[in-house]
């Protein structure tokens, strides 16, 4: 058996867990705009090990909103 790389939908719910704890769905949904239910769908084929379409762009959004909050940030960690 080899070892593959997690599919996006488990990256979102690690990430998403990190992030905003075991409950980190309704958090990831307002951080990104994206709607909570898809998030759910996410952590359901995450639980199961399968990947789930959305969870690429879910990841997409993650990203830019995490930039724009380390943006916010960079100022303020300089001083």
């Amino acid at each position: 058996m080899t070892d593959r790389p997690p599919h996006a939908s488990e990256l979102v719910a690690r990430y998403g867990e990190a992030l905003a704890g075991p409950e980190w769905g309704a958090a990831l949904a307002r951080l990104t705009g994206i709607n909570q239910r898809t998030m759910s769908r996410i952590r359901a084929a995450a639980r199961e090990g399968r990947e789930y379409p959305a969870a690429r762009g879910v990841l997409a959004a993650l990203h830019e909103a995490l930039t724009a909050v380390l943006d916010q940030l960079a100022p303020h960690a300089r001083r």
